[in-house]
């Protein structure tokens, strides 16, 4: 795991579905991207001076001030940037899937330029969080794989939910597993059904359709 700067925290989510970032970011105008560049990097300096020690940062000169509003800003340090790292790969893997999951599932643009989109991060945040390696490793490989069929779609046009049997296919798990990860997962609030394929509450169905709970 590598330093992240405070200018690249949002691309640094993107680069978690590789070649489909440039196509899922081309549907938001920039200034929408800025806004959730900014308050992930808020919800981050908030996460490391909570002192539970998931997320740590520390302070960069530069030669002139950024073009944009550091975190530091309002300190008067606006010749600084900061990098954050993270306590563990499931922490970094909480933050790129929490990027994903406003650029991917969020049913209208407009949530990224308001206030309520700090509630929503800070929200899912904490539910993503508590993940760890290795007793929820099939959930976390459950929602990497939920972005990366989204972008698919999203880069092709679709505007589908990505189903059981795609989210399956795509973490390569096996039926058991799939079964436990979404299980554990709605049950927390993380996930959410869009469609049933057939029986309510049948999670294991192949075409039921999925999306991450904002």
């Amino acid at each position: 795991m590598s330093d992240v700067l405070e200018t690249e925290v949002l691309q640094h989510c993107l680069s978690r579905v590789g070649e489909h970032a440039t196509a899922v970011a081309a549907s938001f105008e920039p200034e929408q991207l800025e806004a959730l560049r900014a308050r992930l990097a808020q919800l981050l300096l908030a996460e490391a001076t909570s002192g539970h020690s998931l997320v740590t940062t520390r302070e960069l000169q530069v030669s002139a001030p950024p073009n944009f509003k550091s975190v530091l800003y309002k300190s008067g340090r606006a010749n600084m940037l900061v990098a954050f790292s993270f306590g563990d790969a499931a922490t970094e893997a909480g933050l790129q899937i929490l990027g994903l999951a406003i650029v991917l599932f969020t049913t209208g643009p407009s949530l990224l330029t308001t206030t309520q989109l700090g509630s929503v991060l800070k929200t899912l945040w904490s539910k993503l969080v508590v993940l760890k390696q290795p007793g929820d490793s099939e959930a976390i490989a459950v929602l990497e794989a939920m972005t990366r069929v989204r972008a698919r779609h999203r880069t092709t046009n679709k505007d589908l939910y990505p189903t059981t049997q795609e989210i399956q296919s795509d973490a390569n798990m096996s039926a058991e597993c799939a079964k436990l990860a979404f299980t554990k997962l709605k049950s927390k609030g993380v996930i959410r059904v869009i469609t049933w394929g057939a029986q309510e509450d049948d999670v294991t169905n192949a075409e039921n359709r999925w999306a991450i709970k904002l």
